[in-house]
């Protein structure tokens, strides 16, 4: 799994036109953030507990990147829909130089964008928005008990589950009336199937700019870094409830 570590060269940034060069650090800003989220969905998503209190902190805990993640995404194409779109010299030179897959993803985020989705759902009103008349909606309807965890010694361990219980069955509720599908997985498989092809699309970009400015844009080769004993993906696991014996944050 070879990593590599780059430097670019400033003052060839600094050359850039301004606009294109503030698009393309805030790409590489939200394919950072894009990923970071999708990992904590990822690694968060074990459902598979006997216990019904860990099993509820991990649904929490999963909602919680969810709807995070799809802010992002929102965010991200608001990003590209007032700096992309809107610059006519940027879309109209990646369109005449781009490779076909950069234009082709391009093409299928726009089309998913366009019409009414999970993510503006979920971002206008669960993720960065609260929304307490929403949320006070689902009391009438939830069929769950009202649980809540309270540790005795620190709020570590304190989950007030009953408020992730309302603000999630309102994130489920479009799903829930539109398929058959375990809302869960239709949720998590929707948000992640569209920060695939958005990550795809801003490595496109990244690519496509590093491409066209050579070899000047590097500050020098590029080396290997080496690691010790990295985890494997597919093994970590993020938890909710811990062991604070020895103290936290």
């Amino acid at each position: 799994m070879p990593v590599y570590k780059a430097t670019l060269n400033k003052e060839a940034l600094l050359l850039m036109p301004e606009d294109e060069r503030r698009l393309f650090v805030t790409i590489a800003h939200l394919q950072n953030e894009i990923r970071f989220c999708l990992y904590g969905v990822v690694w968060s998503s074990d459902f598979s507990s006997n216990n019904e209190a860990i099993c509820q902190s991990q649904i929490s805990l999963n909602f919680f990147y969810l709807k995070t993640l799809s802010g992002k995404l929102y965010e991200g194409w608001q990003l590209l829909k007032k700096h992309y779109y809107a610059n006519k010299n940027i879309a109209k030179d990646f369109d005449l130089n781009s490779e076909e897959e950069g234009k082709k993803t391009l093409k299928e985020l726009g089309k998913y964008f366009s019409s009414s989705n999970i993510v503006s759902e979920i971002r206008n009103n669960f993720s960065f928005h609260y929304t307490p008349e929403k949320l006070d909606q689902e009391i009438l309807s939830s069929p769950d008990d009202l649980d809540m965890y309270i540790a005795k010694e620190n709020d570590a361990n304190t989950l007030y589950y009953f408020a992730e219980v309302l603000a999630n069955r309102g994130v489920m509720k479009g799903v829930l009336d539109s398929t058959n599908l375990n809302p869960i997985s239709a949720v998590s498989e929707e948000l992640i199937s569209i920060s695939k092809t958005f990550n795809k699309w801003n490595m496109l970009y990244m690519s496509f700019v590093i491409k066209k400015y050579g070899p000047e844009i590097w500050e020098g080769p590029a080396t290997e870094i080496e690691f010790d004993d990295l985890p494997k993906f597919k093994d970590i696991k993020i938890p909710l409830f811990t062991d604070t014996s020895e103290g936290f944050i």
